[in-house]
């Protein structure tokens, strides 16, 4: 399998992304538009610190699980196309890791009423899918460098 037999499956994976951007959108929309209608709510100090932490976590592990699942792709003599949707398969368990902030902020939005936690986790999530959007030639060129070393 070449480059050009990958393409699709690389642009796919764009989209994927794309999806996982307008999911944090679409969540910052809903929250907004279901505050307004919400009975204000008022939490405990430590559920908002636990959702808080809770979307660290997920952040984290957005982080650090792709590299994770990649290592193993790494220093192996793979063909490129088993290469590429083992990359896919770690973008995508990241990228749902980043989305679960927004996911998160609507949940505290809905329990609350507040539209604050909706907009932040939204807009944490929305810098956290630019950060980790698909660079799928530098790990192919990484990989292969790898690869190429005694």
């Amino acid at each position: 399998m070449d480059r050009e037999e990958t393409r699709p499956q690389l642009r796919t994976l764009q989209l994927i992304w794309l999806a996982f951007m307008g999911a944090a959108v679409i969540y910052a929309v809903i929250g907004g538009m279901l505050a307004r209608q919400a009975a204000p709510g008022e939490l405990a100090g430590p559920v908002v610190a636990a959702f808080a932490v809770a979307a660290m976590a997920s952040a984290a592990a957005g982080f650090a699980l792709p590299p994770r699942m990649l290592a193993r792709v790494r220093g192996h003599d793979l063909s490129l196309g088993e290469v590429i949707p083992r990359y896919q398969s770690a973008m995508v368990v990241g990228w749902a890791c980043f989305e679960a902030v927004a996911l998160l902020g609507l949940v505290l939005t809905l329990l609350t009423g507040e539209v604050l936690p909706v907009l932040s986790g939204a807009a944490v999530s929305v810098a956290l899918l630019l950060a980790g959007r698909p660079r799928p030639q530098a790990f192919l060129q990484s990989a292969r460098l790898h690869r190429a070393r005694p």
